[in-house]
């Protein structure tokens, strides 16, 4: 029984991510109810499964058999790591920079 739900989320990524850890409620998971983790999250859906398509890529260029799924890959995903790595927008910029000024 439990294959046939693994099954649906192999078929359905989104669905697969969207009930990742960052997504779980509750004081006892990764993020707790921290609403601006879960919001950063939800944008990332694209690059998430970019890196894991990624990594099926090197596989393949390697000459294995694809075997990691997208929720084993899930489950791997480094989240706290990748929010904390985020910083704030903006951040990286120098503070000597000049602004920049446009001209119209």
């Amino acid at each position: 029984m439990a294959d046939y739900f693994s099954d649906w989320l192999e078929d359905l990524p989104s669905a697969a991510y969207y009930s990742a850890a960052p997504f779980q409620q509750g004081a006892g998971t990764m993020f707790g109810t921290a609403p601006a983790a879960q919001r950063y999250f939800e944008g990332q859906f694209g690059n998430v499964q970019r890196q894991y398509m990624g990594d099926i890529g090197r596989q393949l260029r390697q000459g294995e058999s694809p075997s990691l799924t997208f929720t084993q890959f899930l489950k791997d995903y480094p989240w706290t790591q990748r929010y904390t790595g985020a910083g704030r927008p903006g951040a990286g910029v120098s503070q000597f920079a000049p602004p920049i000024r446009r001209m119209y």
